[in-house]
């Protein structure tokens, strides 16, 4: 066949195949990454039913947006959540042997020395490492709240929850600036490698602030960021080492009260409100 019908030939089938990919929805809108973060309409308990995460409203506080730019203080450090909210992902990445806070888990646990009846908010709860540990834990008679901002992690967690028989957890949908925790609903608040992917520490402390109980506690595990010892990708990733991190902790109204020595990578405190604090 000659050269100039041969490239006719082509060109045509080639059009033809891309008619059909068209028809077929192949060039259509790309796969669904995140949502923007979004409030809840109303915490939604999981139960031994299956019952769905909440189905979030809409929020302002999403990748992109001026007023989120203005009040972060590590602008995208949230980003690839958004752009691949996949709980089986990320639960290869954060339930994995060789992360510590995995790794140690049941020391973390005794540390946390959690009671039957216990109201805990497991904040950053991802894809839910420690959400059904403190679950039977705390018992049938407490209550557990599993706090994040991607909601397709809340139904994942709400789903692990069901399938365990567990109907004391509750999801709540996280914005960028709140918790969204209902005042004095919790005896402690649990944020592990939680707090340097917090864009606006101000407004989500004071959240935390009005969930937590008379004399309730909250437990921040992080990474340690020392400069010259730390790897060149942590010290890009955690905007804050230790001695920053309590200072904002105490201009939030918050004090240390104890600091158990279990973890190496990371640190691990305890806080309880200032008697001074609003």
């Amino acid at each position: 066949m000659p050269a100039r019908a041969t490239r006719r030939l082509v060109l045509v089938l080639g059009l033809a195949a891309l008619s059909d990919g068209c028809r077929r929805g192949e060039d259509a809108t790309p796969p669904a990454s995140a949502a923007a973060p979004t409030a809840p309409q109303e915490a939604t308990p999981a139960s031994a039913a299956g019952a769905p995460a909440p189905t979030p409203a809409a929020d302002p506080e999403r990748p992109g947006d001026p007023a989120l730019a203005q009040i972060s203080v590590h602008p995208g450090i949230n980003d690839h959540y958004y752009d691949n909210p996949q709980p089986r992902y990320w639960r290869r990445r954060l339930e994995r042997d060789g992360r510590e806070v995995h790794d140690r888990r049941p020391a973390i646990l005794k540390a946390l020395a959690l009671k039957p009846g216990m109201r805990v908010a497991d904040v950053g709860a991802g894809t839910g490492l420690f959400t059904l540990d403190f679950a039977r834990a705390v018992g049938p008679t407490g209550t557990v709240y599993a706090v994040d901002l991607m909601p397709t992690f809340l139904e994942h967690i709400a789903d692990k929850a069901a399938k365990a028989g567990l109907s004391n957890v509750t999801t709540i949908a996280a914005t960028a600036s709140a918790s969204n925790l209902p005042p004095g609903s919790v005896d402690l608040v649990y944020m592990s490698d939680v707090y340097h992917h917090i864009e606006n520490p101000p407004a989500y402390l004071a959240s935390l602030r009005r969930a937590l109980a008379p004399a309730g506690e909250l437990v921040l595990i992080d990474f340690k960021r020392i400069p010259g010892v730390s790897s060149a990708w942590l010290l890009d990733h955690v905007r804050a080492g230790k001695e920053e991190v309590i200072s904002e902790l105490e201009g939030a109204g918050f004090e240390v009260v104890a600091e158990p020595p279990i973890l190496e990578e990371n640190y691990f405190l305890r806080l309880r409100l200032r008697a001074d604090a609003e």
